[in-house]
């Protein structure tokens, strides 16, 4: 019967020791495993979200924009307060007008006068009302007129009686032919120069009142730039929003061209502007969802604000040395809410992070695409943008 030899006996002893201590060891082992093929074999039926991640800020469709002094004048009242909320069309700031007020009145006055002077003329040519003239300039016209009218009636009176004489005389072969003509040609003499000067003076106050009509539209179109020129004058808000940036002025200042006053602050829809990669643009379009982290708020806490896109600008801009397209998207609300109902309000200027879901991926899909990036030749690592001048 053959017998254990010592070194047969101490491997033996060292196989129980180690069967007897870790085959526990050996059933995780190979729990560990079956695991892992098990999740190996899941990867290309679990699928996730792939997002592209970009910053931007909240803001408005408009931009804000400055208030200037249209001209150097002093003011009169200002009505601006910091913060302040204002209406379209609101007064802000009045400035010292009054000598474009003296003009107009001037203006007036003149325009008042050339159309009593052709109300006059109107009378005068039409021999109505002559009476009732306005104005003593053609009051005295007027009567100058009647009184060379009325001597040549008198004279054409006088003729008239001479020559009914000489045509009595002449009938009964008192007085020659020639006296007769000589009598007959003197009343018509007198008779066209009376024409004359009615048609001449009367032409003459056509020509006057049609030069006053053109002075009254002239002078009208003076007041009506003097008017354009005196909303100059008023300063008004061209949209309604908030006013910041105050250069606090008060009456009395003076105010130079172009000098700023503040800034308004449009008071519209909060919208969300963000700027994506060229290399990334491609998946954005118009419509799609945005989840967008609020730096100011914790999302763990307040969670993400939903959007939607709604453009996507056709051309880079250059921020920080780089170029970036565009993206406006559309707000869902206007602030953040905790679960016990506390609001946070969105304002203008908060920074934040857009994540835009393009498409999803199975886990198996993205370690493929990982191990190409890593084995791919053809793949350049560095997406930084090239600077290429346009």
């Amino acid at each position: 019967m053959p017998t254990d030899t010592p070194k047969f006996d101490q491997l033996k002893n060292k196989f129980n020791y180690y069967s007897a201590n870790f085959y526990r060891g050996y059933a995780l082992y190979w729990v560990i495993l079956m695991i892992l093929l098990l999740t190996l074999c899941a990867l290309p039926f679990i699928y996730v979200d792939v997002s592209v991640q970009s910053r931007g800020i909240i803001t408005s469709e408009n931009k804000k924009v400055a208030i200037v002094s249209p001209l150097t004048a002093r003011v009169v009242d200002c009505y601006i307060k910091e913060n302040a909320k204002v209406s379209k069309g609101d007064t802000l700031v009045r400035l010292h007008q009054s000598g474009i007020q003296n003009e107009m009145a001037i203006n007036n006055q003149q325009i008042i006068l050339q159309q009593n002077y052709v109300a006059d003329l109107s009378a005068l040519l039409n021999e109505s009302d002559t009476d009732e003239l306005l104005t003593s300039l053609y009051k005295k016209e007027k009567d100058e007129y009647t009184n060379i009218l009325n001597a040549y009636r008198g004279k054409i009176q006088k003729l008239n009686i001479d020559f009914d004489r000489t045509t009595e005389l002449y009938a009964a072969g008192v007085v020659p032919l020639t006296t007769f003509q000589e009598d007959s040609f003197k009343l018509d003499v007198v008779r066209n120069e009376l024409l004359t000067f009615q048609t001449s003076t009367k032409a003459r106050w056509e020509s006057e009142r049609r030069n006053y009509t053109l002075a009254i539209h002239e002078v009208e179109g003076r007041n009506e730039q003097l008017k354009q020129q005196q909303n100059q004058y008023i300063i008004t808000a061209p949209f309604a929003g908030s006013l910041i940036d105050f250069m606090s002025i008060a009456s009395g200042h003076i105010l130079n061209e172009n000098q700023h006053i503040a800034y308004l602050s449009p008071e519209e829809e909060l919208i969300a502007e963000c700027y994506v990669s060229p290399a990334d643009i491609g998946f954005i379009h118009p419509g799609m969802n945005v989840q967008l982290q609020i730096d100011t708020y914790d999302y763990n806490q307040w969670g993400l604000l939903r959007a939607q896109v709604v453009e996507v600008a056709d051309d880079v801009v250059l921020m920080n040395d780089t170029y970036r397209y565009l993206i406006r998207c559309r707000l869902s609300d206007d602030h953040l809410k905790l679960k016990n109902g506390v609001k946070g309000s969105l304002r203008k200027g908060m920074s934040l992070t857009g994540r835009f879901v393009i498409t999803q991926r199975s886990l198996f899909q993205l370690l493929f695409d990982n191990v190409d990036d890593w084995l791919n030749p053809k793949i350049i690592n560095d997406t930084k943008t090239l600077n290429l001048g346009k």
